[in-house]
């Protein structure tokens, strides 16, 4: 999936972002274990059906993933199709700055074994939205909004990224117990 160049690639960007929270006074504490967490046996919800990926809200999205985590593609399913939707999603989400749903989404094709050279596509695509002082996200320098709104946005995409980035490089389940900083952990929990 990854070339040595491009594992190397994400492993210093994941290095840059864990010096960015460290520098933030961020820490993040991860749990090694099932799929963000959840039981094998979790509420599965109703199967995802042709298009529902591609139209539905987030939540729903979120959804979808859950199901394919917890019990991987339903019978009957196409997982060229459901790859190819989530694909699309998790390329949306992501091109938006919606590196929380973007990066979820990667994590379940991840995990799925779908469609690797989107997954590869994403991981860089993500790497290359990492700013210059490590952290992920960005905030229009036209939004009237404040340093502390700037850096819980910051937080939680650099969090969610590097999640990302270390289950891609690991291919294990890394899920964040908690975040915490003292003026965003009501915000990151």
């Amino acid at each position: 999936m990854l070339s040595a160049a491009e594992r190397s690639r994400l492993r210093a960007a994941a290095q840059r972002g864990e010096s960015w929270l460290r520098e933030h006074h961020v820490e993040t504490a991860v749990q090694i274990g099932p799929a963000d967490g959840r039981p094998a046996d979790a509420a599965l919800g109703d199967e995802p059906s042709p298009g529902r990926v591609l139209w539905d809200d987030d939540a729903g999205i979120v959804a979808v993933c859950d199901r394919i985590d917890a019990a991987g593609i339903a019978p009957g399913t196409a997982p060229e199709l459901c790859a190819a939707q989530l694909s699309a999603r998790a390329f949306v989400a992501l091109r938006d700055n919606r590196v929380g749903l973007g990066g979820r989404i990667v994590r379940t094709l991840i995990r799925a074994g779908l469609d690797p050279a989107t997954v590869r596509e994403a991981l860089l695509y993500l790497t290359s939205q990492q700013r210059r002082d490590g952290a992920f996200g960005y905030v229009s320098p036209l939004a009237a909004v404040s340093e502390e709104i700037q850096l819980r946005f910051r937080v939680l995409c650099t969090v969610n990224a590097l999640w990302t980035i270390r289950e891609a490089l690991a291919h294990e389940a890394l899920a964040p117990c908690a975040v915490s900083h003292p003026r965003t952990e009501a915000v990151c929990r």
